[in-house]
């Protein structure tokens, strides 16, 4: 994940999920599990929801596609995405350094199970992506499914990146002892000038 700050707006672009790649161990009502997003399901939500939101903790919109505010794609490695994002506390927070990562939430469409020795793994081959989030709270784990919603108890389910301490950050800094300097008198700069005159001398 990288995250700019420049001119009063941070832009923060990176790998929100990437495919193909067992999680962190989760856990739901049947037990312990190990997930993947296989290839290609991130491309198929994409081409069915023109619109992500893009939010801040799960819990604020910041954006979406349609604002231009968020880019989302599925590429070899797995979803990237890139923010631009203007919310005050938001770029507050980059500047302060103090952002954790993506995460994204879901519901599942399609998945199928298997078990490989002792583990159960859980393959995400189709899902409907509700929104991807920028986090300034460390999870507590990597997956956490959150609300059954409607009568027909859809799960709503986040998942966020396992390395999300490794952010590089670039922000706009300004020095103000350089800014509020006095600017050096006429006798001092003459005075320098001489003293260097002297040392060329000798």
């Amino acid at each position: 994940m990288k995250v700019e700050v420049r001119n009063g707006q941070a832009v923060i672009e990176g790998y929100v999920n990437v495919t193909e790649r067992a999680s962190l161990p989760l856990k739901d009502a049947r037990g312990q599990f190990i997930e993947k997003v296989t290839s290609g399901t991130f491309k198929r939500a994409l081409e069915d929801n023109h619109n992500v939101n893009l939010m801040f903790n799960h819990k604020r919109k910041l954006g979406d596609q349609e604002s231009g505010t968020l880019e989302l794609r599925e590429d070899n490695v797995g979803l990237y995405a890139r923010a631009v994002v203007t919310d005050a506390e938001v770029v507050k927070k980059a500047e302060e350094r103090k952002l954790k990562g993506w995460s994204f939430g879901f519901t599942a469409a399609e998945s199928t199970w298997e078990k490989v020795g002792e583990t159960e793994i859980r393959n995400l081959n189709k899902i409907n992506l509700q929104e991807v989030s920028i986090l300034d709270i460390q999870p507590a784990y990597l997956g956490t499914t959150i609300n059954v919603r409607g009568q027909q108890e859809e799960l709503l389910e986040y998942r966020a990146m396992a390395c999300a301490s490794d952010i590089i950050y670039e922000v706009e800094t300004r020095n103000k002892a350089e800014e509020e300097k006095t600017p050096p008198k006429a006798e001092d700069l003459n005075k320098k000038y001489k003293e260097i005159l002297t040392r060329l001398s000798n």
